[in-house]
């Protein structure tokens, strides 16, 4: 007897949810397609590699401690390349060092002389880490209370200001500190169950390496798909897929209007999720003059930078030979609102206070031989993750047959993208009644 076939489902996005949909899939015994109207995989991870310089889309970073990563992504092939586990902090005048209390406690508590960190704030986060690690949650929870009103208030305003301002509005690309503090938790644990990454051939490794575990054939890339019909999807080509099942894994926008296609244009789309944006300022220099790859925090809040990093210095694939990348990260809405030359101009002036000033009596313009590479403005970056915007009933099944994925419908990152996809495959593969052929891989 002839082996059924195995159900088709059509997923539209080829983004980090997209493809860990795709791949779930065939292990669960479908057949997937992905269509994107991109000729690349990624979404918004992408990489763009000119003269020997790698730029992503934006100041991205792996936590290798994210559960879906962990199970899905092959790290050695990555060839993943790893932050110190250390920041410092600029208040003004000079660089502050803090290290991670949980790694490397010497150093943190060398802080604490020289007042960076003091002991109410050790006894207020590593606990909370701890606490965090026992209960080991494969994803973040809602609690309904802000960073703001929950983590704050039992720290010094220096620390907040100087230091949860600048390297969680970094991570969330929000310096409000109006983040759900369950997701504030979840990432204290990722930052200390693993560490921060990139890999050598820059973020666009990640999307490319999912779309290679692909069955031959799946991919559909240069074609938008335009509606859902029953059973079929209609690409801008004038071709049509047919589908047993279709997974909508875009942009909540693009989400929301083939839904409403599947639905026949009835009114019940999901109220707009705020966005939080993101511009990253690439500047090459001289190898000579680069600094190491610790993370570089704004304390004072008084310029666009937030956070900075010597990224050739953590991957020297970034750059060529003789040569450094600098990553210069603004999150500011207000300073976002610039032009691209005044916003270098504000940038510039802020980095000599960081590097040595820029009158001749303190040894002339220190970023004279710096040159912006590329200037990357990212409107839609990251969804904003306040409790608010996380407690929204956001369903991910739109009718029998038609579901959907994508970091805008759970936590905003890289593990709340690939576990959606994950989610929105096995709800599917669970209503067309597959038969799963393989597990999932799994990283020591």
């Amino acid at each position: 007897m002839t082996a059924p076939a195995a159900p088709k489902v059509v997923v539209i996005g080829a983004g980090l949810s997209g493809l860990c949909c795709a791949l779930r899939l065939q292990e669960l015994g479908c057949k997937a397609v992905i269509v994107d109207p991109r000729h690349r995989v990624g979404g918004r991870v992408s990489t763009e590699s000119s003269d020997g310089y790698l730029i992503d889309r934006g100041f991205q970073i792996l936590l290798t401690a994210y559960p879906e990563a962990r199970r899905r992504l092959d790290f050695d092939r990555l060839r993943l390349r790893r932050f110190p586990s250390a920041a410092k902090i600029f208040d003004g005048q000079r660089f502050r060092q803090i290290a991670d209390p949980v790694r490397h406690p010497l150093v943190a508590v060398g802080s604490l002389f020289d007042g960076t960190v003091g002991l109410r704030e050790v006894g207020a986060l590593v606990p909370r880490v701890i606490s965090a690690l026992l209960r080991r949650p494969d994803s973040p929870t809602v609690t309904g209370r802000s960073v703001r009103d929950a983590v704050a208030p039992s720290m010094r305003p220096s620390f907040v200001d100087g230091f949860l301002r600048s390297f969680f509005g970094g991570v969330f690309l929000d310096r409000s500190l109006g983040t759900d503090v369950g997701q504030f938790e979840f990432c204290l644990r990722m930052f200390a169950a693993g560490a921060a990454a990139i890999p050598a051939g820059g973020m666009a490794e990640i999307p490319r390496q999912l779309a290679a575990d692909l069955d031959p054939g799946s991919l559909r890339l240069g074609r938008r798909a335009e509606s859902i019909a029953a059973g079929s999807v209609a690409l801008s080509d004038g071709s049509t897929e047919q589908a047993d099942a279709v997974v909508i894994a875009t942009e909540q926008g693009e989400s929301e209007r083939l839904a409403a296609t599947a639905k026949e244009g009835r009114e019940d789309s999901d109220s707009e999720r705020p966005w939080c944006s993101t511009a990253l300022l690439a500047f090459e220099l001289p190898a000579a003059q680069a600094g190491d790859g610790t993370l570089l925090l704004d304390g004072t809040g008084a310029g666009p930078v937030n956070h900075a990093c010597f990224i050739s210095a953590v991957a020297p694939t970034y750059a060529p030979t003789g040569r450094a990348i600098f990553y210069a990260n603004v999150v500011d809405e207000s300073a976002l609102a610039m032009s691209d030359e005044a916003l270098e101009d504000a940038a510039r002036r802020q980095l000599r206070s960081w590097f040595g000033g820029a009158s001749p009596a303190s040894g002339g313009d220190p970023l004279a031989d710096w040159r912006v590479r590329r200037l990357v403005r990212v409107p839609k970056a990251l969804p904003r993750q306040h409790p608010i915007d996380l407690a929204a009933e956001r369903p991910l099944r739109v009718e029998p047959g038609i579901h959907r994925c994508g970091d805008h419908l759970l936590d905003g990152s890289i593990n709340g993208a690939m576990r959606g996809g994950r989610l929105a495959a096995e709800a599917v593969a669970k209503e067309l009644g597959a038969v799963p052929k393989q597990g999932l891989r799994g990283n020591p």
